[in-house]
């Protein structure tokens, strides 16, 4: 199954969240839906979704390779709203082979 990492820029061009998800569309009305819709969980805050002025986004071959190109684009951006990414600068890399050792 694909996956897609998306990055949000902000009006000085700054790379300021970084997410990954399997269904772009649903995750893109997650962050931009309304205010108060019920159950959304926003990494965000709605009163700072107005600066955001451009999304762009990478399809993966794969939900793992999304997950290790999301972590390394915020290891390497240190985006304001990924904090608990930000914070935690232990990340945890697999190397996954095909080897029987």
């Amino acid at each position: 199954m694909k996956g897609y990492v998306y990055r949000f820029y902000n009006t000085n061009n700054e790379i300021v969240y970084v997410g990954m998800t399997q269904n772009m569309k649903s995750r893109m009305c997650v962050h931009f839906t309304r205010e108060d819709a019920a159950n959304v969980t926003r990494q965000i805050p709605v009163e700072e979704i107005k600066d955001i002025k451009k999304v762009e986004y990478i399809e993966t071959s794969s939900l793992s390779d999304a997950r290790v190109l999301e972590a390394y684009l915020i290891a390497k951006c240190k985006p304001k709203y990924n904090i608990d990414f930000v914070e935690d600068d232990e990340l945890t890399y697999e190397l996954i082979t095909d080897d029987l050792v």
